[in-house]
């Protein structure tokens, strides 16, 4: 009842209100246009959704679907490519190591032979020295040899030499009365 009641009183407000204000020079408020107001309006409403709805929604869907298209071939393109990458990358990778075991081979093999000459020049460097010293060994001796062998010549133009430089004379012995002299003193 209290609903029934609000009802009728805004109803009566309503309706007085507006004639009150048709007659003050508002013709929109007036009851007698409403059935024409409601006519354009509807009629302005169910053209607008026509034409949005037939015309710039269907334009819409069409732009939002090729959008999405194009973004779905972008990503699957991208997809492709970053496999494609690391496809790349993995068999870069690995030519890469076996490149590095190929080179860590060969510097191995070259490290090895290079040794191998090394010890074989320094084998063949020691018996070049071993000959030499053996041959200076042997120089060494035979000077010695001929060094005992001449000990008396030396000594006795040593012996010249300083009867000469202290007595200040030339004394001609020969080397056959010195060497009789050094037999007589042992």
């Amino acid at each position: 009842m209290n609903k029934l009641f609000k009802k009728i009183f805004f109803f009566s407000a309503y309706t007085y209100s507006t004639t009150i204000y048709a007659e003050s020079g508002m013709p929109q408020l007036d009851p007698s246009s409403y059935v024409s107001q409601t006519f354009w309006l509807i009629l302005t409403f169910v053209s607008l959704f026509l034409i949005i709805n037939f015309f710039f929604i269907p334009k819409i869907e069409k732009i939002r679907i090729l959008r999405e298209n194009k973004v779905e071939d972008l990503i699957k393109s991208a997809e492709r490519f970053n496999a494609e990458a690391k496809n790349l990358k993995l068999k870069t990778e690995n030519e890469l190591q076996s490149a590095k075991t190929e080179i860590d081979k060969r510097i191995n093999n070259l490290i090895k032979k290079n040794n191998e000459l090394i010890e074989k020049k320094i084998k063949e460097i020691d018996l070049n020295l071993e000959k030499r010293i053996l041959l200076t060994e042997e120089q060494l001796k035979e000077k010695k040899n001929e060094f005992i062998d001449n000990v008396s010549k030396y000594s006795f133009e040593i012996s010249n030499i300083i009867y000469y430089k202290i007595v200040n004379e030339r004394n001609e012995i020969s080397s056959n009365e010195f060497k009789k002299l050094m037999v007589e003193n042992k």
